[in-house]
């Protein structure tokens, strides 16, 4: 490898490849390429059972990882320094908390960062103490930062003092095959769909009380994994009368997709989002989008979607039903001018020219 740095060294604890998320996808792909070009120079640090499929050429660390636990967050912090302190200079690109400072003067650091939802949280003194200010202070220490988003870059400024100039931006994407025709055309059978996990950041509550002010006989499909909203949820659908909804977990790429194409409009409601790889993906498979007016949705939808005021759910039954009788339908040229710059290939040979990049006068 050139540059002086003989390897590209991965750390990602939180990869899991049993939940289906934006994180544990960009994880996979880019390792997967990652371990493509540059075989046994690139080393991957995972926890123990958690290995990424298809990986054949590259050196992989499993080590033991309770992320539950701040006793176990500290041993793995123990475990990946000495792993480093071990290891010749080298690339390091880091997705865990705590950071090993210590352990990585003789590599390039660069800490990946793909939300500051918990800065934005109303949070207890007891919270700020224990998570934000300890966060705070390690991503403000981090001489190098990869943000998934300008969004994400603005708010490492904003929040934490982080220097622009030392911020990369690395986008979540999409796999290449959404770009392609289908060889049918899917019945559209699914009023309104939305795909993000069951949890309060996602508004799944106001994007129900605006569909119960549309119409309350709308077929309506939830797919995403449970974080303990799932059940009240449910018990405030049915309160509103909503009598035709299904909430799913789905972790199958083909499944989803279908769901996509069969549906007449995705809504996406979210208060806050560090990129938003759904919005995308619709887009791709050929579904309008309504969303949340929020900085990152405007960054990667621009004119190509409709807003909402998601605090508001008057003002999202609106915008819904304006949406699902005159759907913006944007072409197939904007599309593609647009989603080309999120294909995980283009993603990653990005990323991989701006990590030599800067390691070069390094």
């Amino acid at each position: 490898m050139k540059y002086g740095f003989r390897n590209i060294i991965y750390c990602t604890l939180a990869y899991d490849p049993a939940i289906p998320s934006g994180a544990n996808r960009r994880a996979r792909e880019l390792c997967t390429r990652f371990d493509r070009q540059f075989g046994a120079a690139f080393e991957l640090i995972i926890a123990k059972g958690k290995r990424p499929p298809g990986l054949t050429r590259a050196m992989v660390h499993e080590i033991d990882y309770k992320p539950k636990s701040i006793l176990g967050r500290l041993s793995a912090k123990r475990q990946i320094g000495h792993i480093l302190r071990c290891h010749s200079p080298a690339i390091f690109v880091n997705e865990f908390l705590p950071i090993p400072f210590r352990s990585i003067k003789e590599h390039l650091h660069f800490q990946v960062v793909y939300d500051l939802r918990y800065f934005t949280d109303n949070q207890t003194l007891r919270q700020r103490l224990m998570y934000t200010l300890p966060i705070k202070a390690q991503w403000s220490r981090s001489e190098r930062l990869v943000a998934c988003s300008e969004f994400t870059k603005h708010e490492l400024v904003r929040l934490c003092g982080c220097r622009p100039e030392n911020i990369l931006i690395s986008n979540f994407a999409i796999d290449g095959k959404l770009l392609q025709q289908p060889e049918w055309e899917p019945r559209k059978d699914i009023d309104i769909l939305f795909v993000g996990h069951f949890e309060k950041r996602k508004n799944h509550a106001n994007l129900l009380r605006a569909l119960a002010i549309v119409d309350k006989g709308l077929r309506v499909e939830f797919i995403g994994v449970d974080n303990g909203l799932k059940t009240e949820l449910e018990l405030l659908a049915r309160q509103l009368g909503i009598s035709n909804v299904q909430f799913l977990t789905l972790n199958d790429d083909q499944t989803l997709w279908d769901y996509y194409r069969r549906a007449r409009l995705f809504v996406f409601p979210s208060n806050y989002e560090g990129f938003g790889i759904p919005l995308i993906e619709s887009l791709a498979l050929g579904t309008p989008v309504a969303c949340s007016d929020i900085p990152v949705f405007r960054e990667i939808g621009g004119n190509l979607v409709d807003y909402f005021n998601q605090h508001d759910p008057e003002h999202m039954a609106d915008v819904i039903s304006k949406a699902l009788h005159n759907p913006r339908t944007p072409s197939r040229r904007e599309l593609h001018d647009v989603l080309c710059r999120y294909l995980w290939d283009s993603i990653y040979e990005s990323f991989v020219h701006d990590l030599l990049a800067v390691s070069a006068p390094a």
